[in-house]
């Protein structure tokens, strides 16, 4: 599955392929990387 790796790197492309809900937190991170919810995000992940 290179799709869910790409995902865990932090891949908007791929993680749009893998799953919605990772792409959509992702996303967030990439529009607001200044956020201190970037990292709660990452951690999630």
């Amino acid at each position: 599955m290179q799709s869910q790796q790409k995902v865990r790197t932090g891949d908007l492309e791929i993680s749009g392929q893998g799953n919605r809900s990772t792409a959509k937190r992702y996303s967030i991170i990439q529009l607001r990387p200044t956020s201190t919810m970037t990292n709660s995000t990452f951690t999630a992940v």
